[in-house]
């Protein structure tokens, strides 16, 4: 179950080294997210055949292991596909180590 606060949101850019037609997913809050949700997200978007998601984690305070297990199978996916994903932590240290210690940066 998803905490209050958090939050996933999902829009098209166009932006500078990633080109037109991404993806990105931002992810907000401390806490539980949920899983689902945040699964779906990248998962639409290769369906959709973007060229990169980017999934930014900035201003969330921690991932869960579910956040992590979901995080991991759309790397897997994305690198099966051809697909850029790219996980940004902008600089959160709990963030950024828990990706690290996950393997996924």
């Amino acid at each position: 179950m998803p905490c209050p606060g958090a939050g996933i949101e999902v829009r098209r850019v166009d932006a500078t080294g990633y080109g037109p037609g991404a993806v990105l997913v931002t992810v907000t809050g401390d806490g539980r997210h949920d899983a689902a949700i945040l699964s779906r997200a990248p998962h639409h978007a290769f369906d959709d055949g973007v060229p990169v998601v980017v999934v930014d984690l900035g201003a969330a305070g921690r991932c869960d292991p579910a956040a992590l297990e979901v995080l991991a199978c759309a790397r897997d996916r994305a690198r099966s596909a051809g697909i850029g994903l790219h996980l940004l932590d902008r600089g959160q240290p709990v963030i950024g180590h828990q990706l690290a210690a996950a393997g996924l940066i």
